[in-house]
């Protein structure tokens, strides 16, 4: 939910005047609320079941309306929504209760100090967690860049509504007048398994202005 902000972007507004202020913190506490629903949705990921496949290779998804193109196996789901989209692993048998996956949300921001901004959303979001993730352990909170752009990991471990114990990583990365959230979920026993996989997604992340997104490229 923070791996770069993991899990979530909100607009941090620093002006001078006592009115602005006080209507930035009104316009921060709102923008938190919505990026961190919007990051526990994407953390949910009991939708669609389909069977696992044995395709290894990957497919590129661009999106201009989010300003983003990544690679992801092509036997992972992709569900899109207006400002974010998540990739949903495989189940891997009948017994398999939880799908894995990684999810991207995107957040408007006007910012004029990226380096606090990025860092006091993280300890936001870490104090939002502790409140509402059951047995919420903190393994790492890290300042970071991403592309020389300023972020901040988060690294954690939860027990979800279904009793399994979940391990997950926020990356929050502010881009522009953008803050992007990508969020890698896990079992606890798979979480270093699905890492290599969920790194070279990571690792081919590029924000900006792709150019399509409608006839993804197969690569291999």
């Amino acid at each position: 939910m923070f791996i770069l902000l993991i899990n979530t972007a909100a607009m941090l507004l620093y002006f001078p005047q006592e009115y602005q202020y006080h209507h930035q913190n009104q316009q921060q506490r709102v923008a938190l609320a919505l990026a961190q629903k919007a990051v526990m949705t994407a953390m949910s990921p009991r939708s669609t079941i389909i069977p696992a496949t044995t395709q290894s290779l990957f497919l590129t998804y661009a999106s201009p309306l989010l300003g983003i193109e990544m690679q992801y196996p092509s036997s992972w789901k992709k569900l899109e929504h207006t400002n974010s989209v998540k990739f949903l692993s495989p189940l891997e048998g009948p017994s398999d209760r939880f799908r894995e996956g990684l999810g991207i949300t995107a957040f408007p921001v006007n910012n004029n100090d990226n380096r606090l901004s990025i860092d006091r959303i993280a300890v936001e979001t870490i104090n939002i967690y502790r409140e509402q993730l059951q047995d919420f352990q903190l393994i790492k909170s890290k300042a970071a860049t991403f592309d020389n752009n300023p972020s901040h990991v988060l690294v954690y471990t939860y027990t979800n509504h279904d009793l399994i114990k979940i391990k997950a990583m926020d990356i929050g990365i502010l881009n522009g007048n953008k803050i992007y959230v990508v969020t890698f979920y896990a079992e606890l026993s798979k979480y270093p398994t699905y890492l290599p996989t969920i790194q070279k997604m990571i690792d081919s992340l590029e924000i900006g202005n792709p150019t399509s997104s409608d006839n993804p490229k197969q690569t291999t």
